[in-house]
C-alpha cells in the first residue's frame, strides 16, 4: 500500500467514515497547489468537480434532481445572480440527502456539497478531495483504490491549470473577483 493511503487505512480500521484529513500528505500536496491560484480559478475548479459529481450521482439515482439543482444554483451564486441564503439552503439539502445513501455515495454527495460551498469560502475547496477520495476507497477497496486515487490527484492538478486558463472568460460576482488567495 502506498504511503499516502497508510493513514486512510488506519482510519478505515477505526471505522471512521472520512478517511483523509487536511494533515495527510496527499491532501497537504493538494492544498499547496490550491494556494497558488486565485479565488475565481478555485471556484471554477470546485464547481466543475461538483458538476461532474452531480452528473455521476444522477446515474446512481436518475429520479433525484437535487444534486444538479444545487450545482446550478451555486453557479448562479458565483455569477452574482443568486444570493447566499438560497444557495446555502440547497447545499444543506444535499448534506441531509447524503444520509439516504450508502457510505460511498454519502462521501460523494458531501464532496459535491463541499465543492458548491467554495462560493462562500474557498477554504471548502480541500473538502472536495477529502470526501471524494474517501468515497473512492469505499467504491474500489484498498487493494484497488491506489490506482484510482493517483489518477484523480492527477486530474485535480490538470483541472486547476485548465480552470486558471478559463477563469477570465466567465462572469463572476464581485465577491469572487475581489479576493485573491486562500490560506489553509
Amino acid at each position: 500500500m502506498e504511503e499516502s493511503l497508510k493513514y486512510a487505512f488506519i482510519r478505515y480500521q477505526q471505522k471512521n467514515k472520512i478517511l483523509f484529513t487536511k494533515s495527510d500528505p496527499i491532501i497537504e500536496h493538494l492544498q499547496l497547489l490550491l494556494n497558488q491560484y486565485n479565488r475565481a480559478c478555485i471556484t471554477l475548479w470546485a464547481l466543475t468537480l461538483a458538476q461532474e459529481m452531480a452528473d455521476y450521482l444522477s446515474t446512481i439515482n436518475p429520479n433525484e434532481l437535487q444534486f444538479i439543482k444545487t450545482v446550478e444554483i451555486c453557479k448562479l451564486w458565483a455569477q452574482g445572480k443568486c444570493k447566499m441564503p438560497k444557495a446555502k439552503e440547497e447545499i444543506l439539502i444535499c448534506h441531509r440527502l447524503a444520509n439516504d445513501y450508502n457510505i460511498e455515495n454519502n462521501c460523494f454527495i458531501h464532496a459535491l456539497a463541499q465543492g458548491c460551498s467554495v462560493c462562500h469560502t474557498i477554504k471548502h475547496a480541500i473538502g472536495f478531495p477529502i470526501y471524494e477520495l474517501s468515497g473512492y476507497i469505499y467504491k474500489y477497496g484498498f487493494d484497488n483504490a491506489e490506482y484510482y486515487i493517483n489518477n484523480r490527484i492527477n486530474y485535480y492538478e490538470e483541472l486547476l491549470v485548465k480552470c486558471n486558463n478559463m477563469k477570465n472568460n466567465l462572469e463572476w460576482a464581485k465577491f469572487i473577483i475581489n479576493k485573491k488567495t486562500i490560506t489553509s
